[in-house]
């Protein structure tokens, strides 16, 4: 009872310690996507900068051990302080924020005009929040001396990266090069025409009712955000800046058009990957907790959760790879989203678990859905071993509950299922991979079937007991399992080729981690590593020696090697393969082999039942 505790804490800190590399893994993911921005892009917690990229740090001017762990208030200037913190507060309430301006203080270039935008994202856990600052301290001088004089700066204009349209009755007076190569258009080809046509459809009203409501006079945001569509049909996201000028002795609307297609697809991505799990597509932990008390409420009721546990992970990732356990996931994770319904919510719980959040479903409804996906799970076969997973399932049906409770209970059965299943499951995978074992490999059902004969009358000659000799007959059975997460062409043509032979010697240690994987089988595993060790300690993988290698490892090599050279050849009569393994046996006597089990053995294959 102690034992098991302890493995069940062992485990549970194992699936904790694969939560955190998860979470670990996806704030690496942001750090790539904010490092490749031009903006400056920063996240900060409790007030204090945390991250900036590699495009802040050149634009502040600071060093990042200088700059990282300051308030972020240090670097704002002191009048825009309480729009800021409002502004903050405001997000991480829930509540959308339109982009401003604000005014930064840079190292080397003073006091900069950058266009702020923030949203909330989930850092270790907990909310934090993401500010991105676009510097539009050159284009606000752009637009001030275009208002005072079009022609002295007209030169500017036309050299601006942001496209630039004067605009009178809808229809466009002068263009810039960059609008024009935002677009797809020649400038030519766009002055003259009515500036609606370049704007998607779904968008065009809203922009002509801006439009109006500023010629008319009325005092609207001039900082906004649209669809563009481009000549090729594509949507393109834009940032447009519009206010009233002077043109031609009447007033025309200047749009600063920013293509931001890119920045908004990182900006989605960014959002993606804070509730989504990077290997499987379904949300992850972070998303499921903020759903989960989302959901807690009397009109959700009954409210009910299932979790679930892969069954033979760990087996996979030891003697197939890592990249066969992660098709396992991603295999899982499909049988999930075929049995469940569009609006249950799964999850990646962590490491090999999954939970799936299930608003107004009833105990018989829930339990249903469990026999449907145990029943996918049947049904898609075994690649490379069979999809199996244990479920616990626990549902609220009062308001006073709380749902911790309920998440545990869903967990507990979870574990009991898999104590009571996971025999009959580890069953299945044995036998799958003894089955690959023969069709992959140069193993034969007739050769563990004499070597078993073998075995048999070993076990008599040398006393050994009912267990002693059961576990012979198992390591006969299992002690080439290794050989299945070898690449199948290895088997292929000339052994001896260097490259091939070293692939080969690692089925001992794959073999070894496959049956300590297995409880069942956890006792032979280090028989089964050992199984290539030599008498005189130059065998692998540890160069054990004499009576370091366990007792029936030593038998079983002798046996296999007797029973390989008996048959080493369809052409080769048994008698003369029979005498060459003879042969061989007593040269390889203190070498290869122990030599007292070698003259047993010997005299044990000169009875007549054991030598027809």
């Amino acid at each position: 009872m102690v034992t098991e505790t302890i493995a069940q804490l062992k485990q549970k800190i194992k699936e904790k310690e694969e939560v955190i590399a998860a979470l670990k893994e996806s704030e690496q993911s942001y750090h790539m996507l904010l490092a490749n921005l031009p903006d400056l892009i920063l996240i900060y917690k409790d007030w204090k900068i945390v991250y900036l990229n590699e495009a802040a740090l050149k634009i502040i001017g600071y060093a990042p051990e200088e700059i990282i762990g300051t308030p972020i208030l240090n670097h704002v200037v002191a009048k825009y302080h309480s729009q800021v913190i409002d502004n903050a507060i405001k997000r991480f309430n829930g509540e959308e924020v339109n982009e401003y301006e604000i005014e930064t203080i840079t190292r080397y270039q003073g006091i900069r005009t950058n266009i702020i935008r923030g949203t909330i994202v989930t850092l270790n856990g907990e909310p934090a929040g993401l500010v991105v600052l676009t510097d539009i301290t050159d284009r606000k001088l752009a637009e001030k001396k275009l208002a005072e004089s079009e022609g002295k700066y007209r030169n500017l204009v036309e050299r601006a990266n942001d496209g630039i349209a004067i605009i009178q009755d809808n229809v466009i007076k002068f263009a810039n090069k960059s609008l024009a190569n935002i677009l797809g258009y020649a400038v030519s080809e766009l002055e003259g025409t009515e500036f609606a046509q370049y704007i998607h459809s779904e968008e065009a009203d809203k922009i002509k009712d801006r439009y109006q409501r500023r010629m008319n006079g009325e005092q609207i945001e001039s900082i906004y955000e649209t669809v563009l569509q481009h000549r090729s049909g594509l949507r393109l996201a834009a940032e447009f800046n519009a206010g009233l000028i002077p043109y031609e002795g009447r007033e025309a609307n200047l749009v600063i058009v920013r293509d931001i297609t890119e920045r908004k697809q990182v900006e989605e991505q960014l959002i993606y990957l804070s509730f989504h799990d990077k290997l499987t597509g379904l949300y992850n932990r972070a998303f499921f907790e903020e759903e989960i008390v989302r959901l807690d409420s009397e009109r959700q009721l009954p409210l009910s959760v299932i979790i679930g546990d892969i069954n033979g992970l760990k087996l996979v990732n030891d003697a197939f790879g890592h990249s066969q356990g992660d098709e396992l996931l991603v295999e899982v994770a499909q049988v999930l989203k075929g049995a469940c319904r569009q609006e249950d919510i799964i999850c990646r719980w962590g490491g090999d678990e999954f939970a799936i959040i299930l608003p107004k479903t009833n105990e018989h409804d829930v339990q249903k859905l469990c026999r449907r996906i145990l029943q996918i799970c049947e049904q898609a076969g075994a690649n490379p071993v069979p999809v199996s997973i244990s479920l616990g399932t626990a549902t609220k049906n009062q308001r006073d509950k709380l749902m911790d409770h309920i998440l545990i209970e869903a967990e507990d059965r979870m574990y009991q299922n898999k104590l009571k299943e996971s025999n009959e499951a580890h069953k299945n995978i044995l036998a799958v991979l003894q089955i690959k074992l023969i069709e992959q490999t140069d193993e034969t059902v007739e050769h563990i079937d004499r070597m078993l004969i073998l075995a048999t009358g070993m076990g008599r000659k040398l006393g050994l007991s009912n267990s002693e000799q059961f576990e012979l007959e198992l390591l006969i059975r299992l002690h080439d399992i290794g050989k299945v997460g070898i690449p199948k062409e290895v088997f292929l043509g000339d052994l001896k080729d260097n490259k091939k032979l070293q692939l080969l010697k690692g089925h001992s240690e794959i073999g070894y981690r496959i049956t300590k994987a297995i409880p069942e089988v956890a006792h032979i595993a280090e028989k089964v590593l050992a199984h290539h060790e030599m008498w005189d300690g130059t065998g692998y993988p540890k160069k054990l020696e004499g009576q370091e290698i366990p007792l029936l490892t030593r038998i079983l090599a002798i046996i296999d090697y007797y029973d390989r050279i008996c048959y080493s050849s369809s052409e080769r009569e048994f008698s003369l393969g029979r005498q060459q393994a003879i042969e061989d046996l007593q040269k390889l006597s203190g070498e290869k082999f122990d030599p007292e089990l070698v003259d047993i053995f010997l005299k044990l294959v000169k009875e007549d039942h054991l030598i027809s």
